[in-house]
């Protein structure tokens, strides 16, 4: 299996990164991911802390299964 689910994705969203209200939260952080998107407050907070980068494009693609390797950056980038 070459892509990890979304819900892998989710887990280490709601699992590894606290989810708290912050003001960023509500800045549009990437150009294909709205204040709106359920994950939109995590995203920036992740963003915030450097554990997310996201795409050189400027994006994030928040509805596309993550690969091992970019799960596998994310958890090292959390725990460097």
């Amino acid at each position: 299996m070459r892509k990890m689910g979304m819900f892998a994705g989710c887990l280490l969203l709601f699992f590894l990164i606290p989810a708290t209200a912050s003001a960023q939260s509500d800045v549009r952080i990437f150009r294909d991911l709205p204040a709106s998107h359920w994950a939109a407050p995590e995203v920036a907070e992740a963003v915030q802390k450097g554990y997310i980068v996201g795409y050189p494009d400027g994006t994030f693609r928040p509805d596309q299964p993550a690969t091992r390797e970019e799960f596998a950056y994310l958890v090292y980038r959390m725990f460097r």
